[in-house]
């Protein structure tokens, strides 16, 4: 007679959190890349902000890690992007090459507890208007 094809035994091995470990918190973000410490597995979207045409800018933040970012796509080679909050280290992605503008990129982390304190900067490639901030908001479309 066949039995169930799952013990009992295999549920009780099976982690009581589906919480994702992340590998910093706060400080220890600052400066550090969102995917490699999975801060950037479930992150609230703070606000969303269009400097150009095509070019879109999201503000995110994780609570579990205590850090924001900003994710970019759309970007030329030479944009700058600037994430910051008041009294921390600002953190900046600059866009090195043709291989990194037709795929989705992020600034290094900040450290806050308010993902209201975030504050993004753009500054496009040579031609584009000049430098841009934006700071946190609802998001928009």
């Amino acid at each position: 007679m066949a039995g169930p094809w799952r013990s009992e035994r295999a549920d009780a091995d099976v982690p009581a959190s589906s919480e994702p470990e992340f590998a910093c918190h706060g400080q220890r973000c600052t400066g550090r890349d969102v995917i490699a410490t999975r801060c950037g597995m479930h992150p609230d979207m703070v606000s969303t902000h269009r400097p150009a045409p095509g070019l879109r800018v999201d503000l995110r933040y994780e609570a579990g890690c205590g850090a924001g970012w900003a994710r970019v796509w759309g970007q030329r080679i030479g944009d700058v992007f600037t994430v910051s909050v008041a009294g921390g280290e600002p953190q900046t992605l600059t866009v090195p090459d043709k291989y990194a503008t037709g795929i989705r990129l992020h600034t290094p982390m900040v450290a806050t507890d308010s993902p209201e304190a975030l504050s993004v900067c753009v500054s496009l490639a040579p031609g584009g208007p000049r430098q841009q901030c934006y700071p946190a908001g609802p998001p928009s479309p």
